[in-house]
């Protein structure tokens, strides 16, 4: 089995990351085993040539110098951020960017760190849900996952490491009213959040899953915001409002949040009868990152050995996936 950058294989397919634990379901075609040029959308194995990247940003790919120039209109907003003619023509700089080039580079950083960190966010999109008004609430309502990011400098080759590059502030629900600027992207959500709903709903058969909730990644102090949606689970039986249950729900939203700001990336458990995730880290083989376990890992090394409901991190998970609410038990 193969998943995104992260993963501790690689091949032409992968699978989201939050069905990374299920090796029984067919795999997606990876969308950049065969890329295509920004300007004509032609793929490489149809022009049966290897695609040149801009020098600007490193991200966009030309089959023809005629196509970088006449795409270079719309692609010049994205590109080239510190050069002297893109601060002419009114381009974002880098110390608008977080200390990103381009803004084309600062989006493809973004997404390898969302990618690395796909099991966590997951987990957090389900506690917020619950936490916050409750999941039935929040995927009737327009309201939208808020995560809030800041760049984290890159000062060694390790800070490189697309786990390292973001650190995230808060997660919070909002109404669409509250968006502000933010607004602007809410049909966009809409129509990434049916697909993902529709393949979740078609593969993964799961019961607790609830529905797709809209997100927006933001990276402060850049204006810059990603749009896209998680998917909601019912967790301890959808139950969010028990004193027991906001506890346990406070402490897994501790644990995704303190791995994924120490750099670590969560996968689903490897040990049969465990809950709690495997923990690891992004090492590079060749020219790609991919997922390794971290040998003698112990959660303490992110709690401090302290949880608000005062239980071993591994009880935490194991009561987080319980399909019934805690009062039944």
């Amino acid at each position: 089995m193969s998943t995104r950058k992260g993963s501790s294989t690689s091949s032409s397919s992968k699978k989201p990351a939050y069905l990374a634990d299920r090796p029984d379901l067919p795999e997606l075609p990876d969308l950049d085993a065969d890329p295509e040029c920004t300007t004509c959308g032609k793929k490489e194995s149809e022009l049966r040539l290897k695609l040149k990247r801009c020098t600007g940003c490193l991200v966009a790919k030309y089959c023809s110098r005629e196509c970088q120039k006449s795409g270079w209109h719309t692609h010049r907003e994205v590109c080239r951020a510190g050069s002297d003619q893109a601060t002419k023509e009114g381009v974002l700089g880098p110390e608008r960017l977080g200390g990103y080039p381009a803004l084309a580079t600062l989006h493809t950083a973004l997404q390898d760190w969302e990618d690395a960190h796909g099991y966590a966010m997951v987990a957090i999109a389900s506690v917020v849900a619950h936490l916050d008004g409750g999941v039935d609430y929040n995927l009737t309502s327009r309201r939208a996952l808020i995560i809030r990011l800041r760049t984290h400098s890159v000062d060694t080759e390790a800070d490189k490491n697309p786990g390292n590059g973001f650190h995230m502030v808060e997660a919070v629900m909002q109404n669409q009213s509250q968006f502000g600027p933010f607004a602007r992207g809410w049909e966009s959500m809409q129509g990434v959040n049916a697909n993902i709903e529709k393949e979740v709903r078609t593969t993964l058969r799961d019961p607790t899953f609830a529905g797709v909730v809209p997100a927006a990644l933001v990276v402060l102090d850049t204006g810059f915001v990603k749009y896209g949606g998680y998917p909601v689970f019912r967790r301890m039986g959808g139950d969010g409002t028990s004193p027991r249950a906001r506890t346990i729900l406070t402490d897994i939203m501790c644990l995704c949040h303190r791995s994924m700001n120490a750099g670590l990336a969560l996968r689903p458990p490897s040990e049969r009868g465990r809950c709690d995730p495997d923990a690891g880290t992004l090492v590079r083989r060749k020219k790609k990152w991919e997922w390794k376990v971290k040998e003698d890992w112990d959660w303490d090394s992110v709690t401090g050995g302290v949880t608000k409901s005062g239980l071993h991190p591994r009880y935490i998970w194991k009561i987080f996936y319980l399909p019934v609410t805690l009062e039944s038990l």
